[in-house]
């Protein structure tokens, strides 16, 4: 089972330059819910990071509603952090570069059947969740993150889909079965070992599910072969990681 992680509250990572200096360092994947000026927010109404530097992000390829992973750096002694805290100024950079938006070319969709063709899937993956001592996060109860290795030579050419499908989905129990299918664009055969954080929307799987799943089960077609994405080195089984959901949210309430 995959390390998991709840964004619960401000400081997910935060450094410090010396002990006495109040400038605050933090990494987070957050929703950005506006932008002019650019803001990003926790979950659940949480506390909203307001960029200062908004110019500096016009020309980035994130929009309302992406889950986008940002650093932002603010004074503390300035904008302490209290229980009545709404928003903090700070300064916002994009620290995985045109790798910091987490929802570019993802799709979360319910179908009849998962393994219908090369519109979902003309790739492997190389490893699923075990790129980061996190591996997953859930932003809120209708948003996983995760971390996809794969191979590529331009990250906008490559395209996640977590599939929902009915027909392995039958009710008997209470394990969500979910399939991440891989389409790569690439044109070079020759591809580099990649990792991005990958968003995705559960709120239409757990409505079809019709209940809340005790855990959530995700299968992906993962290669064989060093430097080989092609669908012929997949292992000969779908292998896959799983999560704990309802127990997960109750223990973090």
């Amino acid at each position: 089972m995959v390390a998991l992680t709840l964004l619960m509250g401000v400081s997910l990572t935060s450094c410090l330059n010396g002990n006495d200096d109040p400038t605050r360092i933090l990494d987070a994947p957050l929703r950005l819910v506006s932008t002019y000026p650019y803001t990003f927010q926790y979950p659940n109404d949480g506390i909203k990071i307001v960029a200062t530097n908004s110019t500096e992000l016009l020309t980035s390829n994130i929009y309302p509603g992406d889950i986008v992973y940002i650093r932002y750096t603010y004074n503390s002694d300035e904008q302490p952090i209290t229980a009545t805290t709404k928003e903090i100024d700070a300064k916002v950079e994009l620290p995985l570069s045109n790798n910091s938006n987490c929802s570019l070319n993802t799709r979360s969709e319910v179908v009849e059947n998962s393994e219908e063709g090369s519109q979902y899937e003309n790739a492997t993956i190389i490893d699923l969740g075990e790129a980061s001592n996190y591996g997953m996060y859930y932003y809120d109860r209708n948003t996983l993150i995760m971390i996809v290795a794969y191979y590529a030579k331009s990250i906008e050419n490559h395209h996640f889909m977590l599939l929902y499908d009915k027909e392995k989905n039958n009710g008997e129990d209470d394990v969500m079965n979910l399939y991440l299918r891989h389409l790569n664009n690439d044109s070079e055969s020759k591809l580099d070992a990649a990792a991005s954080y990958k968003a995705f929307d559960l709120s239409e799987f757990i409505q079809e599910f019709g209940k809340e799943p005790s855990k959530i089960r995700i299968y992906a077609n993962m290669t064989s072969k060093n430097d080989s994405w092609s669908l012929d080195d997949a292992k000969e089984e779908l292998q896959y990681e799983e999560i704990d959901y309802k127990r997960y949210f109750e223990n973090n309430n």
